[in-house]
């Protein structure tokens, strides 16, 4: 009989599955618990683990942190005082360190070890080697290596285990290896060194006996202060070529003092002499590292001394590198002389001799070159030397002067190395024209002959449009003579001056004469036209009323006896005269004084001249102007009435005494 049933779904009943299912469980448990077990066996709990052989730990020489295994977490540089920096450096310390207690230097290693177990306490010290003082300065970094070059790792382990590979000074320059190292022979290879300092290579030493911290084994580590040397070459400035001779006295700019404190040269101080070979080349003793100044003491022959001191900082040497050579350009003395024209400067004159002397001594013969230029080297300092001109260029004069100059001791002209002279030579030039007299312009076709004061015959051209330029004359009297007439010779004079001298030789031409004549016409016409112009304007003018002048009061012109003729006008000229009567009844209020003033008033007219000088009176008022003065006088006018007289007095006045028509117009009342 089958022991599958059907389900009340109708589907068959498997008794062995569950059977099944329980076996798979029971074997992955099985098998869990052989996992954990070989877990268990393989598990190497770090933290727990004390080494028992500490400072045994080595690596083959120059393995890196990339295949050395230096990526733990732990691993750090060692500063001998009890920190540590995760990063190699050295600098910053972990937050357990103030938890912990550690020997003198900071020595973390031997924890729990007592004495008599093959191990020694090292105690490192960075001097001068020089001094023997020690080196206070921090980072100084190194490596432990045994003698076979394996790299050693030393530990800590409290709080817990960390493995340090290098190890750096405190600010004291001292540290304490972190554990004790087994005995052995063993070396420091430094990895920097401080400022100031060559590195000191490989310094070797051996742990011989059992020493604790607090007598540990001192390892000395001298560095040698850096040292350097000052490389210079003398070039000459223009030429670029050695210049022996030089010497240079080397100071110090300032206070140069190493990192153990010791002062080694003060400001100021001289500390070498760098001479010069015959190459120009000069080098001083090594020196310590700084900045010094250059001074030259000793100037080479034909130089003018360097008064500017050079300044040179000190650089630390380099493996296979020299120091720099500093260059140092030296001037010559020199004198640069430039003959040139007078009139034109910039005009050089080639083949001027001179003789240059030394003051009391002999001397030399120099000429100069075609740009007019001559240079003088190789002048002895402390002397005194004469320029003087011998010849020049032909038709040219100069100075016999002399020229003195001194150069100094420091080789220098009057405070300069180069110094500038120039010399002038003359030469007469003449600008000589045939001119018309009137135009001033050029004549030509005229033979021009040219003599001495001797009566030599200087020179004979034809007269152009241009003027004729002489050079190279003698200053002196001369004569010219225009187409042959000797007996119409024009003296000139020629003078010894730079500029240019112009002479101008006048003749009569036939345009100067026609310029002449159309000038006395055109004058002629002038005086012609102006005879006929005053003439019409003399006609044009108006006769002027002797009626006015007595009517404008008794202040007017000398008043005498009137001729006849002169009274007609007064009726055809002055139509305004006419409403006089009734103006003589308005100043009905005012009182008729009695002619008090005309017994003063006559004998002033007696002797007036005669009637011939008043047509000489009349013309002083011009005609435009008479008009003017009648509207602005007549509302201010009081008429008078006047009877004839046989003598020729003026009638007594009716009314206030007026100022007479003249005088008024004298001084502006009537405007």
């Amino acid at each position: 009989m089958s022991k599958l049933r059907k389900k009340s779904g109708g589907e068959p009943l498997n008794y062995w599955q569950s059977t099944a299912d329980m076996m798979s469980a029971l074997l992955l448990i099985l098998l869990l618990v052989v996992m954990l077990l070989l877990l268990y066996i393989i598990q190497i709990p770090e933290e727990e683990l004390i080494d028992p052989y500490p400072g045994s730990s080595t690596s083959l020489a120059g393995s890196g942190s990339e295949d050395g295994g230096w990526e733990d977490d732990e691993t750090s540089a060692w500063d001998g005082d009890g920190e540590w920096d995760d990063d190699g450096g050295g600098g910053g310390g972990d937050d357990h360190e103030d938890e912990y207690e550690y020997p003198v230097a900071g020595g973390g290693g031997g924890y729990g070890q007592g004495e008599g177990n093959g191990k020694t306490a090292v105690y490192v010290m960075v001097i001068d080697s020089e001094t023997e003082a020690t080196i206070k300065e921090a980072g100084i970094r190194f490596e432990l290596y045994t003698q076979d070059g394996g790299l050693q790792f030393l530990n800590t382990y409290y709080p817990r285990r960390v493995e340090y590979r290098e190890y750096q000074t405190t600010s004291e320059g001292v540290f304490f290896l972190p554990e004790k190292v087994q005995l052995g022979q063993y070396f420091l290879h430094e990895l920097n060194e401080p400022e100031g300092y060559d590195s000191a290579g490989n310094i070797e030493f051996v742990a011989n006996e059992d020493r604790d911290w607090n007598e540990p084994l001192v390892v000395v580590v001298p560095l040698s202060p850096s040292k350097n040397i000052i490389r210079i070459r003398m070039i000459d400035a223009d030429t670029g070529q050695p210049v022996a001779g030089g010497v240079y006295d080397v100071t110090a700019a300032e206070d140069i003092v190493t990192k153990d404190g010791t002062l080694r040269y003060t400001a100021g101080q001289t500390v070498d002499q760098i001479l010069c070979d015959s190459s120009g080349y000069g080098e001083s003793i090594e020196l310590y590292l700084g900045d010094y100044i250059l001074t030259q003491s000793t100037v080479p022959q034909y130089y003018a001394a360097d008064t500017e001191p050079m300044e040179v900082s000190m650089e630390k040497k380099k493996t296979g590198v020299q120091p720099p050579v500093h260059q140092i350009s030296c001037e010559k003395t020199t004198v640069l002389l430039q003959v040139s024209d007078e009139l034109y400067p910039t005009i050089g004159l080639e083949g001027a001799s001179f003789w240059l002397a030394r003051e009391g001594g002999s001397g030399v013969s120099v000429v100069s070159d075609a740009g007019g230029q001559l240079v003088l080297t190789n002048l002895e300092k402390s002397t005194t030397y004469r320029l003087r001109q011998l010849s020049s260029q032909e038709n040219y004069t100069f100075s016999e002067a002399d020229l003195v100059f001194t150069v100094s001791p420091d080789g220098r002209i009057e405070e300069e190395v180069q110094k500038e002279y120039t010399i002038t030579n003359r030469i007469t030039r003449v600008e000589l024209s045939v001119v018309d007299r009137v135009l001033r312009s050029h004549v030509s076709d005229h033979n021009v002959a040219l003599y001495n004061a001797q009566d030599e015959l200087v020179g004979v051209w034809d007269s152009t449009g241009m003027a004729k330029t002489l050079e190279g004359l003698e200053p002196g009297a001369y004569f010219v003579v225009l187409d042959g007439r000797n007996d119409q010779r024009r003296a000139i004079e020629i003078q010894d001056m730079a500029e240019i001298q112009t002479i101008h030789i006048p003749v009569w031409t036939l345009p100067g004469v026609g310029v002449i004549l159309l000038a006395l016409a055109a004058l002629t016409g002038g005086i012609v036209l102006l005879v006929h112009h005053r003439r019409r304007r003399a006609e044009a003018l108006p006769v002027r009323a002797p009626a006015l002048v007595t009517a404008a009061g008794s202040d007017g012109p000398p008043s005498g006896p009137e001729p006849p003729a002169e009274p007609d006008p007064i009726p055809t000229e002055e139509p305004p005269t006419e409403p006089a009567p009734e103006a003589v009844t308005e100043p009905a209020e005012e009182p008729a004084p009695e002619p008090e003033p005309e017994p003063l008033e006559e004998p002033k007219a007696e002797p007036t001249p005669a009637p011939a000088e008043e047509p000489q009176a009349e013309p002083e008022p011009e005609p435009t102007e008479e008009p003017k003065p009648e509207p602005t006088a007549e509302p201010e006018q009081k008429y008078t009435y006047r009877a004839e007289n046989p003598r020729g007095r003026k009638s007594a006045t009716h009314g206030k005494p007026r100022r007479s028509f003249w005088n008024r117009r004298k001084d502006g009342r009537d405007r």
